[in-house]
C-alpha cells in the first residue's frame, strides 16, 4: 500500500521479521501521483499524469451582439462565442459556422504585444483586448454571425 508520498507499507509474513515492527518501507522519491499516469493504480496510488497536449471539440450557438475593443482603440460589433468547461486553457482555438465556413482562428503565444492575435474570415487579424478572452476552462471570441451553430476545436 502507498503512503501517497513516496513510500510502499510492505507488511512481511509472519517469522520472517524481528517482531519489533510490522510493517516495512520502500521508498522512491518518483513514487508520486504525477508520475502515474490518470486512472490507473498501483499499489493503492492512482494516478494524474496526462499524456500529451489535451483538445476539445464542441458546437455551441451564440444569440448576442458585442461590441469588441480592439488593441488600436477601435470598435467593432461582432456576435461573441462562450465556451466554458474545458479541463484546460487554451493555446489555440479554431471555429467554424455551420455551414463548415471558417470563421476564427486564435493563438495565444503568437509573437505579439498585449492581446490575443485572432484571424477572422475576411483574412484580416486584429488584436482584441475585450471582451475576447482565453482563460482556464474556455474562450470567449468574437465570430461573424449570431443565430447560427458553429463547430469549435480548442487545443491545449
Amino acid at each position: 500500500m502507498s503512503d501517497g508520498g513516496g513510500g510502499i507499507l510492505l507488511t512481511p509474513l509472519a517469522g520472517y521479521y524481528d517482531g519489533s515492527t510490522s510493517k516495512s518501507t520502500a521508498w522512491d522519491p518518483n513514487f508520486i501521483p504525477t508520475n502515474i499516469m490518470s486512472g490507473k493504480t498501483i499499489f493503492g496510488l492512482t494516478g494524474t499524469a496526462i499524456q500529451g497536449k489535451r483538445y476539445a471539440a464542441g458546437t455551441a450557438s451564440t444569440h448576442t451582439s458585442v461590441i469588441f475593443t480592439r488593441i488600436d482603440g477601435t470598435l467593432q460589433n461582432m456576435a461573441k462565442l462562450d465556451v466554458t468547461g474545458l479541463n484546460f486553457t487554451p493555446r489555440a482555438v479554431i471555429i467554424y459556422d455551420q455551414n463548415g465556413y471558417f470563421c476564427t482562428a486564435l493563438q495565444t503565444d503568437a509573437p505579439v504585444y498585449s492581446g490575443n492575435q485572432v484571424f477572422l474570415a475576411s483574412g484580416t487579424y486584429m488584436l482584441l483586448i475585450s471582451p475576447a478572452s482565453v482563460f482556464a476552462g474556455g474562450f470567449s471570441l468574437p465570430v461573424s454571425q449570431w443565430d447560427i451553430l458553429y463547430y469549435w476545436y480548442a487545443f491545449e
